[in-house]
């Protein structure tokens, strides 16, 4: 082919095709814009008076159309004939040049000399005709995103562009097919008939009319399983071309969309000529008036009346037993399975698998998998993915309709005053607890389900320590550490919440991550155990429906919208969505769930995290301690059936224990509270935890107020103005601003607005409340009125003093630490001194308590908790055991140990009994 006589001048597109694949210029001057101008060996230039570009590095420039091809990696060459068309082509599908591109003049090709062979002088046959680009249609995303690009040429060809979110390639996309007109077919009521017609021609066409209509790239054979989804449950009228395939292709849609589309028409338009087709329709029926009649009018189309062609085959021989179909066989296969659904009317099927019963959703791959075994098994076959999925719409309608509603659970579950948790082991067993102890059963009367990352529990075993098999794995400095990382664990362990979130901070190589490692292997192993921050709540929820554990690493600096989708996954909260493919549906996320974050900064520095948090920061670890991972882990799975024997008995305890448990004061997490206190009566001293939460607690408030640049200021303030301050957020706003730095105020959350000031306040309010601050909010005379002052004596709340237990409690007695001054040679505290093994009967099931220091209860005898305490009395306040910081107190004819921080409740309470306000 000889280049046409005048082809296009692309010339005014170069400057945007620069700026399309390099994006925006360094230098700017009035002849050029420069690319990468620090450096003159590689620099790129486009000439803003010759329209051109050229490379320094590879010596290479030239017209619009030639940067495309250097883009495309192609050699230099002449831009002539079919290489001129080809580059044109490329550069229309990137969108560099006009959409629909300019008309290219007609000229004549050479015509062969006489005796030619129809080569060209190497010898190579004949270039393929070209043909221009008459149409362009794109198929799009449910969110606008282009998707597919299919481009019809004159010559009635295609070809395909896939768009790389910059610009369209060549090529098809990676992912699934989508239907044409995607977003109009989402937005469409389900009540709105749809059209599927063949091509994007005809598609277009009705969708000018208002019709609902779209259609499959690739021709008439090319539907797919992908599509069928987008019909679940309308109106379908697949339109027929006048032509054998089209016949064909009619038949195979409707086979695949009849069992789940509400009602599926085939249209045979009457009159059409010889491959007529919807558009040959619509010039006689501008309206599409008739169309519609002659839809309306069409019966639905049901298999046994159109079968596909084997079927007929089948029938037209009267010695040939008719063959089931696939879909039959598989139903009639699931037919061994027990079928139910959840509360969210998610289908399950429950079956046996070499002597076990497992429960899957019917839509996930374990029950495919099963179902398609079971087919092979009696086809010698597989089964296609329409006979599966018409299946699968049949078994989920029976499971929501025809069955039973049961609670499905991941790891744990309650039932009948018992708790559940998942081994996750081949044979889906379970261990059951009650409060007679705790076994491994194969049939828990509850309904697990599995997700994919879940590992297996070891199976635990009786005889072991918590102090002694645990406590020496991790790094603990304190022994209230140590109670509240149990504390935790106790928790996790229960089937319903709220759960504390656990809040690891310390520097690097303190061993954060080996922690929160152990931690999770312990409750809900899994094969991804730490994970990075989620950037949506969506993924939040994701991961809480298929795990019981959440474990994120590196999670310091939380923003806001993550750090409020923990607190509501940790004490009730949900997410919800819309539901792919449907206009009104909505997929439902609620879950509580234990938590574990780690980080090298306090992580917890918003209030209402802070609240549900049990903050830690860990010591840092010497090179002479430290230890190779790989014999930490072997410690660690060497000791872990003890480990979880020794906390399935302190949850059996707590069961036992927990309707005769009464707090004095709720904390924040008083449910969580409550439990552990229940549970603590196999483990340690009575009072032992609160003690340790409380002053948990108040490092949490400590660590809020100093990571709040308000709450900074105001404390300095107050200090300064020991009468507080009442006036309006404005006027607050100028007095901080007195008192900031320049610093603090030019800080990036110091409030710039009253407004701002006020939404600070609410949020720091409770936390201030604890350390004497007083914080309200009131109106007069339509003004807003803040006022701040600080907190009295009498109207500070008190800190939790020790648990009362009901009379009723027969079995365990109060115990109470004694303790005197002895030397470190003399110093081995015990947990209770009592001699009573905690429970008090004598069941064949665990009920063994290793975890008491007692000599009567057939332990070793050196399993204290806290043996490593000497020298001091314990607070006569809180009872707190010694940590160093008590000292000892004349009050009246008694001299006494207090905390710093208890001696002002203590002499409340002394004063309330003896009448003095």
């Amino acid at each position: 082919m000889t280049k046409p006589p005048d082809l296009p001048d692309f010339s005014q597109y170069c400057e945007a095709a620069c700026r399309k694949l390099w994006g925006e210029p360094d230098k700017r001057s009035k002849k050029e814009l420069r690319w990468n101008g620090h450096d003159a060996y590689s620099a790129r230039t486009y000439s803003i008076r010759k329209h051109a570009w050229y490379d320094h590095g590879a010596q290479r420039g030239g017209s619009t159309l030639e940067l495309v091809a250097y883009h495309k990696g192609l050699p230099k060459k002449n831009l002539r004939g079919t290489a001129f068309l080809d580059e044109w082509r490329e550069a229309n599908a990137m969108g560099i040049v006009p959409d629909p591109a300019p008309p290219l003049p007609e000229f004549e090709p050479k015509k062969k000399a006489s005796g030619s062979s129809g080569k060209t002088k190497k010898g190579n046959s004949a270039a393929k005709s070209w043909s221009p680009i008459v149409a362009l249609y794109v198929y799009r995303l449910a969110d606008g995103t282009p998707y597919l690009q299919v481009c019809r040429t004159a010559a009635k060809g295609f070809f395909q562009n896939k768009w790389n979110g910059q610009m369209w390639v060549a090529g098809k996309p990676d992912g699934p097919k989508i239907p044409y007109r995607l977003p109009e077919l989402l937005a469409a009521p389900l009540t709105a008939k749809v059209h599927i017609a063949e091509g994007e021609k005809d598609t277009d066409a009705l969708a000018k009319l208002g019709f609902t209509a779209t259609t499959n790239s690739e021709g008439a054979n090319a539907w797919t399983d992908d599509l069928d989804d987008y019909f679940k449950d309308r109106d379908v009228y697949i339109h027929e071309h006048n032509d054998e395939q089209g016949r064909k292709r009619v038949q195979q849609i409707a086979r695949a969309l009849e069992p789940i589309a509400a009602s599926v028409r085939v249209i045979r338009l009457p009159g059409l000529k010889e491959h007529g087709d919807i558009s040959d329709w619509l010039e006689s029926d501008p309206s599409g008036a008739r169309l519609v009649k002659e839809c309306e009018s069409t019966p639905v189309w049901e298999p046994s009346t159109t079968p596909p062609p084997e079927e007929e085959k089948e029938e037209t021989d009267p010695l040939t037993e008719p063959r089931k179909k696939q879909a039959d066989i598989l139903i009639e296969l699931a037919s061994a399975a027990e079928l139910f659904h959840d509360r969210d009317d998610v289908g399950y099927a429950r079956f046996d698998v070499n002597g076990h019963q497992e429960n899957w959703p019917i839509r996930s791959k374990g029950f495919k998998r099963w179902l398609t075994r079971g087919f092979y098994e009696s086809t010698q076959g597989a089964p296609s993915s329409e006979a599966m999925q018409a299946a699968l719409g049949v078994l989920e309608a029976r499971a929501q309709f025809d069955a039973s509603e049961h609670e499905v659970h991941v790891r744990v579950a309650g039932h009948d005053d018992c708790i559940y948790i998942d081994l996750a082991d081949r044979d889906w067993r379970a261990i059951e607890i009650d409060q007679g102890g705790w076994r491994v059963i194969d049939s828990p009367p509850v309904h697990f389900r599995r997700s994919s990352g879940m590992k297996p529990l070891p199976e635990p075993v009786t005889g072991g320590s918590l102090n002694d098999d645990l406590r020496p794995l991790l790094n603990v400095k304190t022994d209230d550490e140590f109670v509240l990382t149990v504390a935790w664990l106790l928790a996790a362990l229960r089937p319903s919440g709220p759960y504390p979130v656990k809040a690891l901070a310390g520097e690097q190589g303190s061993a954060k991550s080996m922690r929160a490692n152990f931690l999770r292997a312990l409750v809900d192993p899994n094969s991804v155990p730490l994970r990075a921050p989620p950037r949506s709540e969506h993924d939040v929820y994701i991961a809480a429906r298929n795990s019981h554990v959440l474990a994120y690493d590196n999670a310091s600096g939380l923003p806001d919208w993550l750090s409020d989708t923990f607190c509501r996954l940790a004490t009730g909260g949900g997410f919800s969505t819309r539901e792919l493919y449907t206009d009104q549906d909505e997929v439902l996320f609620g879950s509580k769930r234990p938590i574990i974050l780690n980080g090298i900064d306090d992580i917890a520095t918003r209030p209402d995290l802070a609240d549900r948090c049990i903050v830690q920061t860990l010591a840092a670890i010497s090179d002479k301690k430290r230890e190779l991972e790989a014999e930490l882990w072997a410690k660690f799975e060497e000791k872990r059936p003890r480990i979880l024997g020794a906390l399935l008995t302190a949850v059996s305890h707590g069961l036992k224990t927990l309707p005769d448990v009464k707090l004095d004061r709720k904390p924040r997490m008083a449910d969580f509270a409550q439990w552990v206190t229940a549970c603590e009566g196999a483990l340690w001293a009575k009072g032992t935890f609160m003690a340790a939460y409380t002053g948990n607690i108040e490092e949490a408030v400590e660590t809020v107020l100093e990571n709040d640049q308000v709450a900074a200021v105001l404390r300095t303030y107050m200090d300064t103005t020991p009468d507080g301050f009442t006036g309006t957020a404005a006027d607050l706003l100028g007095a901080l601003n007195a008192v900031a730095s320049e610093t603090q105020q030019k800080a990036k959350r110091w409030p710039k607005s009253p407004a701002t000031l006020a939404k600070t306040l609410r949020r720091i309010a409770p936390p201030l409340r604890k350390i004497g601050i007083d914080v309200a909010f009131d109106r007069e005379n339509r003004q807003r009125k803040i006022t701040i002052t600080p907190a009295k004596v009498s109207e500070t709340p008190s800190l939790p003093s020790p648990l009362s237990f009901s009379n009723s409690l027969n079995d365990l007695e109060e115990t109470v630490c004694r303790h005197r001054a002895v030397t470190d040679e003399e110093a081995a505290v015990t947990g209770d001194g009592s001699g009573s093994n905690g429970d008090g009967d004598n069941r064949t099931t665990v009920t063994s308590n290793p975890l008491k220091n007692k000599e009567s209860d057939g332990s070793d005898g050196g399993d204290g908790i806290f043996p490593n305490l000497t020298g001091r009395h314990v607070c006569a306040q809180c009872h707190r055991l010694p940590d160093g910081k008590e000292r000892l107190v004349a009050y009246g004819d008694e001299t006494i140990w207090l905390h710093v921080e208890c001696e002002r409740f203590f002499i409340k309470a002394k004063m309330q009994e003896q009448g003095i306000s």
